[in-house]
């Protein structure tokens, strides 16, 4: 599904706006975290617009920011562009943002060009990934082995997707924990190590080296 658009805390007069703007855009609107939450774990929207109206709305940006499956959907805010609502908003992880009283074109122009953008990067992601006679193959969420599918668990999968979205990285536990389960989600140390202990008995024991007092990673001879 392409050019998805969840929009959150938006009044009837700013959905009527964007319906008439974005016709040939599959667009969203929510008001409450449980069915926003249940969009996001999707994985397939694209970008995320909060209508804010007051600071209320900037607990919107944290909670996407931690509920987004897609790690390249980006939030902004369908605002007034003013000092008093912008900077804020940017300290609590904003990425762009629209405003209420422009032009319908040239809203529209901005998010078209974030769209193919994103998309490009998409394409990009969708290559598959290989790790030895491990293949990843994003655009299918699938791991094979030797020409062989492997049985993943959701999690096992996403343990492996963050560990190779940078190779040279040594993840701390923190960031798993954030990436993986969301910060909502209260995981202890012992999961975690079941989960990539399990995952290692399934891709190779040496593809994920364990950094002692850190986190995991990458084996760099892969």
């Amino acid at each position: 599904m392409e050019k998805v658009i969840l929009c959150l805390g938006f009044n009837k007069k700013a959905q009527k706006q964007f319906q008439e703007i974005f016709e040939d855009y599959f667009i969203i609107f929510e008001k409450t975290k449980k069915d926003a939450k249940n969009i996001l774990k999707k994985g397939w929207v694209n970008l995320v617009i909060v209508h804010y109206k007051d600071e209320k709305m900037l607990n919107w940006i944290d909670f996407v920011k931690h509920n987004v499956y897609n790690s390249r959907t980006e939030v902004w805010l369908y605002t007034e562009v003013t000092v008093g609502f912008i900077v804020p908003a940017y300290k609590t992880g904003l990425d762009d943002f629209i405003g209420i009283s422009w032009g319908k074109e040239i809203i529209k122009s901005k998010i078209n060009k974030y769209l193919i953008t994103h998309k490009i990067s998409e394409e990009k992601k969708s290559k598959k990934i290989k790790l030895g006679s491990l293949i990843i193959n994003q655009k299918k969420h699938k791991v094979s082995k030797k020409g062989k599918d492997l049985d993943l668990t959701r999690i096992e999968y996403e343990l492996l997707n963050l560990l190779v979205s940078d190779k040279t990285k040594i993840f701390t536990r923190k960031e798993i924990y954030r990436s993986v389960w969301g910060d909502h989600v209260i995981v202890g140390d012992r999961t975690l190590d079941v989960h990539m202990n399990n995952l290692r008995k399934k891709i190779g024991k040496n593809i994920i080296v364990t950094k002692k007092g850190i986190g995991f990673g990458i084996n760099p001879e892969f």
